[in-house]
């Protein structure tokens, strides 16, 4: 003896329709989505002036995430738009934000790769110390990969000046398994160089003929105050 099939409802038909079309269309909505890097690479510019040649900027991590992600080795390469900027060194030495390996850097000091692009371009690497370690990123929490020293000509406009860095697997972070994390790039990095504009010699002159004048009406206003006390 065996069961026979049951037949379905018109209604029942319909709902089971309707509840498969919504799931096949969540299942496309979800799929056509593109995974959004939860750690981010950026920069934070520290000082920066025309000419001079104690310039740095920090390369940065970030975890958007929310939940803490453990990082045993990184490496990067950032290019500037600018023939006014020459590269010339890494350090672990960050200024913004603590360094990611700090006390535990199997490279450190100087964790430079290599400058190229007529020094526009530099690169640089680290790994956590000890063998199958690394250091915890919280969520929402940025530290530290690496300060980056560079010159800027005196002829360096006051503008921002972009910085792009080059994609996987230049630029790139793995964990103590030596397994790729996925990484972004926060947008836009740039930086402006400044500095505090010199007053032109006609501006000086015309300052202290202004203030010649200012200390002679004191003078004067002071000598009309004792000739009236006098006469009194």
């Amino acid at each position: 003896m065996h069961r026979s099939a049951t037949t379905a409802t018109p209604g029942r038909a319909a709902t089971s329709a309707a509840l498969a079309l919504a799931l096949a269309l969540a299942w496309l909505a979800w799929g056509a989505t593109p995974a959004r890097a939860q750690m981010i690479m950026g920069i934070t510019t520290n000082s920066f002036t025309p000419g001079s040649s104690t310039n740095s900027l920090d390369v940065t991590l970030t975890n958007t995430g929310t939940s803490p992600t453990t990082i045993a080795g990184f490496s990067f390469e950032i290019t500037a738009a600018s023939n006014n900027v020459t590269f010339e060194d890494v350090t672990v030495n960050t200024v913004s934000v603590a360094n990611i390996f700090a006390g535990n850097s199997l490279f450190g000091p100087d964790i430079k790769l290599n400058v190229s692009n007529n020094g526009q371009t530099i690169s640089g690497a680290d790994n956590f110390a000890t063998p199958y370690g690394g250091t915890t990123l919280a969520a929402h929490q940025t530290l530290g990969l690496g300060n980056v020293l560079f010159t800027l000509s005196p002829s360096t406009p006051l503008a921002p000046i972009n910085i792009t860095f080059t994609p996987y697997p230049t630029s790139s972070v793995s964990d103590p398994n030596a397994n790729n994390i996925s990484v972004g790039v926060a947008a836009h990095p740039q930086f402006g160089p400044t500095s505090v504009p010199e007053l032109p010699p006609t501006a000086l002159v015309v300052t202290g003929l202004l203030l010649g004048v200012g200390v002679s009406l004191r003078r004067l206003g002071l000598a009309k105050l004792l000739t009236r006390l006098g006469s009194h």
